[in-house]
């Protein structure tokens, strides 16, 4: 009987993605908006102290926020991609100028008309789903 090694063999041409929003960005965003925070409290006096933490507060609210238009779900069949964004699945092809690295993925889609660029951090997929989105943006392209 002869033994052959299993090899698993995956699809670049066709997978789908489910993302979750991060919950490292938050984590960032809270980080950031204390180290200005204190900032403020050390380097400003009176009204612009105040006006200021009133600012950083702010931004931070909205920072903290979901985005409108959460890509929730990546579909790739062949040539084609679709993403879904708000319940509403669209046609897209993915840009040059998308930066992959290992830790994180800023992917620029052409969607119609719209460009839209999303992150993509390790903690929104699988770690099988994460590697394999970044592979196909990779090297996947045609």
């Amino acid at each position: 009987m002869e033994h052959r090694p299993r090899t698993r063999q995956y699809a670049l041409n066709h997978f789908q993605a489910a993302l979750v929003p991060s919950k490292w960005r938050k984590i960032a965003v809270l980080v950031l908006c204390v180290a200005l925070w204190c900032g403020a409290m050390m380097f400003h006096f009176g009204t612009m102290r105040w006006a200021f933490c009133a600012m950083i507060a702010l931004c931070g609210a909205w920072a903290w926020r979901e985005p409108t238009h959460f890509i929730s779900q990546i579909f790739v069949q062949q040539q084609d991609v679709r993403l879904q964004i708000n319940r509403q699945t669209v046609e897209a092809r993915l840009l040059s100028g998308s930066l992959v690295s290992r830790y994180v993925c800023c992917l620029r889609w052409q969607c119609g008309k719209r460009v839209i660029w999303q992150w993509i951090l390790p903690d929104m997929l699988s770690e099988n789903d994460f590697r394999r989105v970044r592979v196909w943006a990779k090297w996947g392209q045609y």
